[in-house]
């Protein structure tokens, strides 16, 4: 898939105005170097005025995630530093998801979180827009009998029986994903859930945070559509560890922990 590729995807979906404009958007910000903050609320506008999915759709997702270089860090780097991480891991993870839980993680990528969740799942299943990223954890898992990956690039989990993940946990990925689909995923955690079932899900609090394909997401609105779907809300954070020393401010976002 080429990015002339990912362009033709763009425009059939979005129509060619929010098209040129985007690509006006990347152009100065990426190549000329100029500050295009003002083209990127225009964007947001035109995205909410007539309803577009924007960049951030599965279709468009997937077709990028395929062009980046997995094998080289699997996904590490955009891990701030080993100390945040494994604070993440001790405070956030952890502490949420129990030994033994039939967990379902939202972007495998190349195996950055799935290599914690995969001891301590008694059942993982992974899935991923990227088919790359998916044939990668494929052969980095291979004598994991707990896993199990999957392509889900329309958000179906109709392979997932109702009733039967104790667990989700997904990290930066849904800060890439546009609020019509988020809502079409808290619809399927809602079905998949077993009695108890807890999620942790890291995505934008603010939202349209200029840079990074950022969604636009925010804090209120993912209450909003757990409100809706019958989910209950249980702490909603954008920093842990004591004094907060951990924190996700950069690009605004939170993570979400909720319950059936």
């Amino acid at each position: 898939m080429t990015i002339l590729n990912i362009g033709t995807k763009l425009l059939k979906l979005n129509g060619l105005p929010w098209t040129l404009l985007y690509t006006l958007y990347w152009s100065f910000r990426y190549f000329l170097k100029i500050d295009s903050t003002g083209l990127f609320k225009l964007l947001l506008k035109l995205e909410e005025k007539h309803d577009l999915p924007g960049f951030n759709t599965p279709v468009t997702a997937g077709a990028l995630w395929d062009l980046l270089p997995w094998e080289k860090e699997h996904g590490e780097e955009w891990t701030v530093s080993a100390e945040w991480k494994q604070s993440l891991i001790d405070e956030v993870l952890r502490k949420y998801i129990r030994r033994g839980a039939a967990v379902l993680e939202i972007g495998s990528g190349a195996g950055r979180w799935t290599a914690v969740l995969q001891p301590l799942a008694g059942k993982l299943v992974a899935i991923d827009v990227s088919s790359r990223a998916i044939a990668l954890c494929k052969a980095r898992f291979a004598t994991a009998t707990n896993c199990e990956f999957h392509l889900a690039g329309n958000i179906d989990l109709g392979f997932i029986p109702d009733g039967s993940i104790e667990a989700i946990w997904s990290f930066d990925v849904f800060v890439h994903i546009n609020p019509e689909d988020t809502d079409r995923y808290i619809a399927e955690f809602k079905r998949v859930f077993a009695s108890g079932g807890i999620a942790v899900i890291h995505h934008p609090k603010k939202g349209g945070v200029h840079g990074g394909c950022r969604s636009r997401m925010t804090d209120r609105l993912f209450n909003a559509m757990l409100e809706k779907h019958g989910l209950t809300l249980d702490a909603q954070f954008d920093s842990w560890g004591e004094n907060g020393r951990f924190n996700l401010y950069r690009h605004g976002d939170c993570i979400s922990v909720f319950h059936a």
